[in-house]
Order: structure tokens, then C-alpha cells, then sequence
């Protein structure tokens, strides 16, 4: 049996996904690329706990810390 990490867009598709819209919206250019970069973004309230427990998980840098999928 394999695990299998989220990373890189694997973690804004998820979003996109569980969340029915991108994780990245800005008017502005540069802010939306500080958004990318530093991966700022956070669940809609609506969502259960354990999508919003989910979501923030995997959007750590460090790999070690996201969920894994048995």
C-alpha cells in the first residue's frame, strides 16, 4: 500500500475542488503573486471542520507535516 502527499497544485486543485472556487483571487497583480507565493488563502466558513482541517493541513511548505491518502 502507497501513501500519496498533496503538493504544489495538488493542494490548490484540492481546494478548488472541495471548496467550488480558486484558492488565489486579487484585483491586483502583485498581491495576488504574494498571495501564491506565501500560499495565503483560507477555507470558506461554510465548510465542515474537517474539509476546513483538511485544507489547512496541506497548505504547510513542509511535506512531513501534510495528510497522506493510504
Amino acid at each position: 500500500m502507497s501513501t500519496v502527499q498533496p503538493s504544489g497544485e495538488g493542494r490548490e486543485i484540492m481546494f478548488a475542488l472541495v471548496c467550488g472556487l480558486l484558492p488565489f483571487e486579487d484585483q491586483n497583480t502583485q498581491a495576488l503573486f504574494q498571495k501564491i507565493l506565501h500560499a495565503r488563502y483560507c477555507p470558506p466558513s461554510k465548510l465542515p471542520a474537517e474539509c476546513r482541517t483538511l485544507i489547512s493541513k496541506n497548505r504547510e511548505f513542509d511535506p512531513t507535516k501534510h495528510n497522506t491518502v493510504v
